[in-house]
């Protein structure tokens, strides 16, 4: 939408086409020369569009005259933050202000030389945009402040530069008829002997489980195991399966307002602390189940390397998958609490190294069946071998996660 001075300005600029016919040269003409924005002349409005790996982009600015003259005309660009409201107020907007870590304008200077008519170029630097926080609509208002005494012409002063970055999450690993195993559970990191554990990911589950209803997210089957359905429990709820003896019962009790959906993306987590026995299921940053659970094990150990071994998607057997994508899996060694759990479902914050981190598996690859942990631990990832030995690929899918 545009002010009533951009109608203005194009009124000019056809009545001084027009006119050309009454010009004794090109530098005469029945109107006042006038300098604007280049890039404003045919909208006020220019879409930065940040992607979520970019950590720098530029854009240039020009001034331009209507008609050139016979001397140099020097222009001096400014940021006019007070333009965010009358911009927010003109397109039914709510953004914000660019903060200033976001940009810089190494010189607000140009100059139109005698006989152009357009002006030097200025650059506009977006910069560290890789901390710039997703699902924000940043606005930056960028205006002539004055042109060396030629008028400016109102409607096409000013640029807003809008920017919005895009989606932290891009890619997934759909993993329909197919698992992912540790590359060397011998070797693993902080996975083993552990008295704390949180596992979490995201999971868009499109179809459930036809082996008793179930499907699999997490763990070793029949000792520490997060999975989704069972016989007699609902298909589409989660179930915490372990040995009794070490970790309590199956749990939760089966309930039918406990239901995930299918074909939308949520982030499931699950805590267990083995001093307190306390234990936690959240699906989307809330709390889903919480109790206090029975068994006698003080500690957890999810890389064994014999018997049932550690997988994402499978369990008891090949056809217990999970039918849909997965991505930002991850496996620490601590309680992470419930406004941590909230606030990192996407990712953000999330760094190599972090306390407690023990795997993060991000599923960015976008190619191959390997699966690479950002921890720092090593404790990387391979689609497994069906019954038949053949590896089914996994399928990468591009998404757009994180933007709701």
């Amino acid at each position: 939408m545009r002010t009533t001075d951009f109608y203005i300005a194009i009124a000019m600029t056809a009545m001084l086409y027009l006119a050309g016919c009454n010009r004794v040269s090109e530098t005469e003409s029945n109107f006042d020369n006038v300098v604007y924005i280049e890039a404003a002349a045919s909208k006020n409005t220019e879409n930065v569009a940040v992607k979520v790996k970019d950590e720098v982009l530029e854009q240039t600015l020009q001034a331009s005259l209507a008609l050139p003259l016979d001397q140099d005309v020097n222009v001096t660009f400014k940021v006019d933050f007070s333009l965010v409201s009358l911009y927010n107020a003109i397109n039914g907007t709510e953004c914000q202000a660019l903060p200033e870590d976001f940009f810089e304008m190494p010189s607000k200077e140009a100059v139109i030389v005698a006989g152009n008519v357009r002006s030097t170029e200025v650059t506009v630097r977006f910069k560290n945009l890789l901390s710039m926080p997703t699902k924000i609509s940043y606005v930056l208002p960028i205006t002539l402040e004055n042109a060396n005494g030629v008028n400016i012409l109102n409607g096409s002063k000013t640029i807003y530069y809008l920017l919005k970055k895009g989606a932290p999450i891009v890619v997934a690993a759909n993993i329909n008829e197919t698992y992912l195993q540790l590359v060397a559970p011998a070797t693993t990191k902080q996975l083993n002997g552990l008295s704390k554990v949180t596992m979490e990911a995201l999971v868009n589950i499109h179809d459930w489980g036809t082996d008793a209803g179930i499907s699999t997210f997490m763990g070793v089957e029949a000792y520490f195991l997060v999975r989704i359905g069972d016989d007699g429990w609902p298909k589409e709820q989660i179930q915490f399966s372990t040995s009794a003896s070490d970790f309590g019962d199956k749990w939760p009790p089966a309930d039918n307002n406990k239901l995930l959906k299918k074909d939308v993306w949520t982030h499931i987590a699950f805590t267990m602390d083995l001093t307190t026995r306390e234990t936690i299921i959240y699906v989307n940053g809330k709390v889903q189940s919480r109790d206090f659970r029975g068994g006698t094990a003080t500690t957890v150990n999810l890389s064994p390397t014999s018997g049932n071994l550690f997988y994402i998607g499978k369990s008891y057997n090949n056809s217990r998958y999970l039918r849909g994508e997965i991505c930002e899996a991850r496996i620490w060694n601590v309680i992470r609490t419930q406004e941590e759990i909230d606030a990192c479902k996407y990712g953000e914050g999330i760094e190599a190294g972090m306390s407690g981190l023990s795997a993060w598996w991000k599923f960015d690859e976008g190619k191959g069946n390997n699966i690479y942990d950002y921890s720092g631990n090593d404790n990387h990832l391979t689609a497994g071998a069906q019954d038949d030995g053949v590896v089914n690929p996994i399928k990468w899918i591009d998404v757009e996660v994180g933007l709701e």
